[in-house]
Order: structure tokens, then C-alpha cells, then sequence
């Protein structure tokens, strides 16, 4: 899956998945699904890479680092303000 290779590429450019950048402590009402978690995931990084098939590992760490995590701080930001879950926004 392009998905893998996306992350792959990040890493290899030192992003750290398991790092601080990347960890976000969730209230436990907020838990949801890890396959709703990683099929949102997936199409995100799948769409980025179809749409950036040329990129360099220093593009897909900027991608994650700049755009993937933000956007996923956001969906948390904003299920905490609706109390939501995340399953009732990442389907």
C-alpha cells in the first residue's frame, strides 16, 4: 500500500512516529475505533501520494509534520468541543 511507503519515506527522513510531534494524549470518551482511525489515515496519505508521485522522503516528513498531524490535532480539537467521539467524525 502507497500508505506504508508514505510513512516509510517520512521516517527515513527522521520522522518519529512513536515522538512527542506525534502523541496526543485522548480523553477515554474520545477513543474510537482503530480501524476507523486507519482507514481515515490511509485514504489521507494514499490521496497525498497519488497526488505527489514524484515525492522525496523530505516531502512526505513536511506532509505529516505540517499537514496530516495538524489536520488530526484538529478532529480532536473539534470532537472535545462537540463531545463527540472520534468514530462520529472519522467515518
Amino acid at each position: 500500500m502507497r500508505h506504508d511507503e508514505v510513512a516509510r519515506a517520512a521516517v527515513k527522513h527522521g520522522f518519529d512516529f512513536n515522538g512527542i510531534a506525534n502523541g496526543r494524549e485522548l480523553l477515554s470518551k474520545l477513543h474510537g475505533s482503530h480501524r476507523n482511525y486507519n482507514a481515515y489515515m490511509t485514504t489521507w496519505l494514499e490521496d497525498w501520494a497519488l497526488s505527489n508521485p514524484n515525492y522525496t522522503p523530505e516531502m512526505a516528513f513536511d506532509f505529516v509534520k505540517d499537514k496530516l498531524i495538524p489536520e488530526l490535532n484538529n478532529i480532536v480539537d473539534y470532537a472535545i468541543e462537540n463531545n463527540m467521539k472520534l468514530n462520529d467524525i472519522l467515518r
